[in-house]
């Protein structure tokens, strides 16, 4: 199964692109595409989460521990879990 995934906004902030998603899980793991070339950083805000203290989320990582740049590796989320992903790059 995916995640579903909504892009809020994408934008230009200094020299970094930045977006921000918006996740619904319904599945424990998952690897979820950003829209850019590599992400350096990121940032995770829970919308309604009851495996927020549990989850792991990886940049430019697949969840089976592949490295593939632009994606985020999601483990430990519920099904229903809602968060909002920032993510900045190239």
């Amino acid at each position: 199964m995916a995640y579903t995934i909504n892009r809020v906004k994408k934008t230009v902030t200094g020299d970094l692109r930045m977006v921000i998603l918006s996740c619904t899980a319904d599945a424990a793991t998952q690897n979820i595409e950003t829209g850019l070339d590599r992400v350096y950083g990121m940032c995770c805000t829970p919308v309604s989460m009851a495996t927020f203290n549990s989850h792991s989320m990886y940049p430019n990582v697949l969840a089976a521990g592949t490295a593939s740049a632009g994606y985020v590796s999601v483990t430990g989320i519920a099904s229903g879990d809602e968060f909002q992903l920032v993510c900045f790059g190239t």
